[in-house]
């Protein structure tokens, strides 16, 4: 237990310096002689949200527990998600909401993915007073010019 105090100091500081407005707490319980089950819990103000473990591809930083082990402490299994999270969606216009609108709208032309993209944008904020810019840019991939001497040569087809 004496080794395993320091280790428990060293994860709940880490945990602890990660989130602003989360205070954590942790408990050693014993498995047997030689074994631990270190459990931090998280208790996050109401209005506040943290990220579960991930992964996310392209999306927010998950909440991550490092563990760094010492001649003393090894680390057998690894860090795992006591309760299910839940999806929660603040009242931002975010990229799961914008990704939606492009997906619905990926086969359109420049000008009807902004049209869409403005309109659902219109949608969100209601008769609320616009306080920040609106900058939209969307470009539309045709296909590579090659160098024909001294011109440059379009080999799309003209169906």
């Amino acid at each position: 237990m004496r080794i395993l105090l320091p280790l428990f100091a060293a994860l709940f500081a880490a945990a602890s310096a990660a989130g602003q407005n989360v205070t954590w707490t942790g408990t050693a319980e014993r498995l047997d002689d030689n074994a631990y089950r270190i459990v931090l819990e998280a208790a996050i103000p109401a209005g506040y949200h943290m990220y579960d473990m991930g992964p996310y591809d392209g999306g927010p930083n998950a909440t991550t527990i490092t563990f760094t082990p010492n001649e003393d402490v090894t680390l057998e299994g690894g860090v795992e998600q006591l309760d299910t999270p839940h999806r929660y969606f603040d009242e931002l216009f975010g990229m799961e909401r914008l990704s939606a609108v492009l997906n619905k709208n990926a086969k359109g032309t420049p000008e009807e993915i902004l049209s869409a993209v403005k309109a659902d944008i219109d949608l969100f904020v209601g008769s609320a007073p616009q306080f920040d810019d609106i900058t939209m840019l969307c470009l539309e991939y045709k296909q590579k010019m090659e160098e024909s001497g001294d011109e440059r040569t379009d080999n799309r087809s003209n169906d």
